[in-house]
């Protein structure tokens, strides 16, 4: 299955954390122009909703160490508690004032963010106004309600009559496509994963999803008391954020409930849609981005283990997405370790409106937690998959949204741009002839897809919209065969077993290539058996890091390259002593302390981590007569 298995295992192991301050750069607080506009057509003693982003974000990348070893339980626990205790903290003024601005008649349902720290307001014009007098505000964003033509990604269908013939070898299509099939025929079909679709609603009576909706066993439906304590009363199954009640049924269109479909429909009504028909369905009904964030933010905070979303924010809307703050929520994404697929956008053949570089829609415009080696930059997020749609011929969709992205200062050359980028979210320039952000990042069905609709029947679907549930329901399936991936590791899992289409390699149209559901789980159990040598390389004159250093284990067996920051990362079998060596014009020698702990079965057991841990070794680099510099490199083997 693996042709390239040392490529696979070795280099694209790389996981890559840059080390800046958060919140920097910002001056006083801004009104976003749309937001502005609102305010002077509304009358002095309505209410206008709003997102409040503070200036101070968590510094993620300082904190993503701590969690490397930790349990996916724990990690999100950690991560809950540190992202919680720092926006309680930078929060407080704010909030303090918004609860009197209540009692005033000013302000209603407030909510405070800690995914990223912000706050969600109805706010009159006045009260708007009065928050620019605190400084530990970046900006004000209007939050309206988002009609769901807009933000979902459906795209192109075929009408039932012109479908392709329904089933391949016994399934429908697309789910051969992805050899969903053979991974069931492993045994792994998406049990207990937890999927939260945050879209427009689901409908959790159809016969096809009834059965494995997620039931929240700490709440006690109808007894109208919120036993849990999360904030949302007899939310047994998930939260309608737009009705602020506990049925996130449908209210419109089928969109939703077709993505639940391709994600976990397990056939009982006649023709099995779901990826994994097995994972348990989570609801969040959302309309506006701020109620998008919540949605993100209640899923991770109750045990869902991945987020389906099929609605993203195009450059050509008003407001224009906040780039820089999307960022700051899938930082938080990744750091509580969760698996989030998103739509790109269909705006490939609409880039008149929407141009490259910012035809790939947020947040699925954000970096992954693992950069691809054809990738020449090294920022990370939490968007474990950006998605893009292909037909039953393996061909790109006309409208499926192509890259790069431009993660760089945007007010500089698009002066149209509103929002100001932190330095540390620059870190994929396209001007000035460089590459930006290589997306989409997978690829998987759309045009001529089939699912489940409201009450009970099937229809067509399509678009970038359809492609994600394929990738959730992967992932799904990842996750029922190997629980403990981090998310660096499920995003090398995804792209390194992809089916490479279109340019060699990872490219702007195909990404890196279409998902392959049965190569990605093989890998995942080999993982089982393996461990990382992390190290960084540094000049031993001025203690720069060097990149582009050739980094050997076991001989020539396993390989990488430094990155821009002098990181590397090899994957190794657990078990095998690990000597080292580094190429930069000369080669020098790493060896271990000890020898790596004993070799673990194949299979983790349910509820532990890997039993081998981590030990330190260090060695000066020798330095050749002829290098101008030598190699410092300090080492970590985590086997």
């Amino acid at each position: 299955m693996f042709t390239n298995l040392r490529f696979v295992l070795g280099s694209l192991f790389c996981l890559i954390v840059v080390s800046v301050s958060a919140g920097s750069g910002f001056a006083a607080p801004t009104i976003s122009p749309d937001l502005a506009a609102e305010m002077q057509r509304t009358a002095s003693d309505a209410r206008i909703p709003v997102m409040i982003v503070m200036s101070e974000q968590a510094d993620v990348p300082t904190l993503l160490p701590q969690v490397a070893e930790l349990s996916p339980t724990a990690r999100r626990a950690f991560a809950r508690t540190e992202l919680e205790s720092h926006a309680i903290a930078t929060q407080a003024r704010v909030r303090a004032h918004l609860d009197a601005e209540v009692v005033a008649g000013r302000a209603a349902n407030v909510r405070s963010l800690w995914i990223a720290s912000g706050l969600l307001a109805e706010l009159t014009p006045v009260a708007i106004d009065a928050l620019l007098a605190f400084s530990e505000i970046r900006t004000i964003l209007w939050d309206p309600l988002v009609p769901d033509e807009e933000a979902n990604d459906t795209g192109e269908t075929l009408p039932e009559t012109a479908f392709p013939t329904p089933r391949v070898g016994g399934e429908i299509w697309q789910l051969e496509s992805v050899n969903a099939p053979d991974v069931w025929a492993l045994g792994f079909e998406g049990e207990n994963v937890i999927v939260a679709i945050e879209d427009n609603g689901v409908d959790r009576f159809h016969p096809d999803l009834a059965t494995h909706i997620w039931n929240n066993d700490d709440e006690i439906p109808g007894n109208l008391v919120d036993d849990d304590s999360n904030g949302y009363v007899d939310d047994f199954w998930g939260w309608d954020f737009v009705s602020n009640d506990n049925e996130p049924l449908p209210a419109g269109d089928d969109h939703g409930t077709k993505c639940a479909g391709i994600v976990a429909g397990d056939g009982t009504n006649g023709t099995r849609t779901g990826v994994a028909p097995k994972a348990l369905i989570m609801g969040c009904r959302v309309s506006s981005w701020g109620q998008n964030i919540e949605g993100i933010q209640y899923a991770i905070d109750n045990g869902a283990h991945v987020i389906s979303m099929s609605r993203s924010e195009k450059w050509r809307f008003n407001p224009k997405p906040d780039y820089d703050w999307w960022r700051s929520i899938t930082d938080g994404e990744l750091l509580s370790g969760i698996f989030h697929a998103n739509s790109i956008g269909n705006e490939g053949d609409n880039q008149n409106t929407d141009p490259i570089p910012f035809n790939i829609a947020a947040p699925g415009c954000c970096p992954t937690p693992w950069p691809h080696p054809d990738q020449v930059q090294a920022g990370v997020s939490g968007i474990v998959s950006g998605c893009g749609a292909l037909d039953i011929n393996d061909v790109i969709a006309n409208y499926s949204s192509r890259g790069p992205f431009a993660w760089e200062d945007i007010m500089v050359n698009w002066p149209e741009y509103p929002y100001p980028m932190r330095p540390e979210y620059q870190d994929y320039p396209y001007s000035g002839g460089l590459p930006g952000l290589l997306k989409p990042d997978v690829v998987a069905p759309g045009p001529g897809t089939t699912s489940i609709g409201i009450g009970g029947g099937y229809g067509p679907f399509g678009g970038t919209s359809a492609a994600t549930p394929h990738v959730a329901g992967g992932i799904a399936l990842i996750v029922s065969a190997n629980p403990f991936l981090t998310p660096e590791e499920m995003t090398m899992v995804l792209q390194s077993t992809a089916v490479d289409l279109g340019a060699a390699g990872k490219d702007n149209v195909y990404g890196a290539g279409k998902l392959d559901c049965l190569a990605a789980v093989e890998l995942a159990l080999l993982l089982n058996n393996f461990g990382l040598v992390q190290g960084n390389v540094t000049d031993q004159s001025t203690g720069s890091p060097i990149a582009d250093v050739d980094i050997q284990a076991l001989g020539d067996v396993w390989n990488a390259k430094t990155n821009a920051g002098g990181d590397y990362s090899i994957g190794l079998p657990a078990g095998e002593r690990a000597p080292c060596s580094t190429r930069v014009g000369s080669r020098s020698s790493l060896e271990p302390s000890s020898k790596s702990p004993a070799r673990p079965s194949h299979r983790r057991r349910p509820g532990s981590r890997e039993t081998t841990r981590s030990r330190e070794f260090r060695s000066e680099a020798t330095q050749s007569s002829r290098a101008s510099s030598g190699t410092r490199p300090s080492d970590r083997a985590r086997m």
